[in-house]
């Protein structure tokens, strides 16, 4: 299993970079593996919200959210017929004494990971640039 783990500090508000990171519609913005995304669930984004995506090294993959705490935590749970991860995100607004980054988290089998600074780069420089390979 492949684990990885990282800290970056986005200067934007903690509940807009929450909503953007937890909505997978985005994550071709900041992701350049992820295509043709398709969300498969209606209703508000939470628990049990499914996305279909295609990935460059993974394929097709099926995205469920996991764990959903506004705006502190988004977590997701994605496989496909050769790979399986688990992708946590945790939110901090931050403190004039203490820098409170969004924090990530990433555990899979197959090779994959997360590509949260890519995330990050995208939420600082604006919501539709593309952040291009990490």
């Amino acid at each position: 299993m492949i684990r990885a783990a990282w800290t970056q500090r986005i200067e934007r508000p903690v509940e807009e970079v929450f909503d953007y990171v937890a909505d997978l519609d985005h994550e071709s913005e900041w992701n350049p593996d992820a295509s043709n995304t398709v969300r498969t669930t209606p209703g508000e984004i939470g628990i049990g919200t499914v996305w279909e995506q295609d990935f460059r090294r993974a394929g097709h993959v099926v995205s469920e959210v996991d764990g959903y705490e506004r705006p502190r935590l988004v977590s997701f749970h994605a496989s496909s017929p050769t790979s399986e991860a688990r992708v946590r995100f945790e939110f901090a607004p931050a403190t004039p004494r203490r820098s409170s980054p969004a924090r990530s988290s990433s555990h899979s089998r197959a090779g994959c990971a997360c590509s949260s600074r890519c995330c990050a780069r995208a939420c600082n420089g604006g919501w539709s640039a593309r952040a291009g390979r990490c």
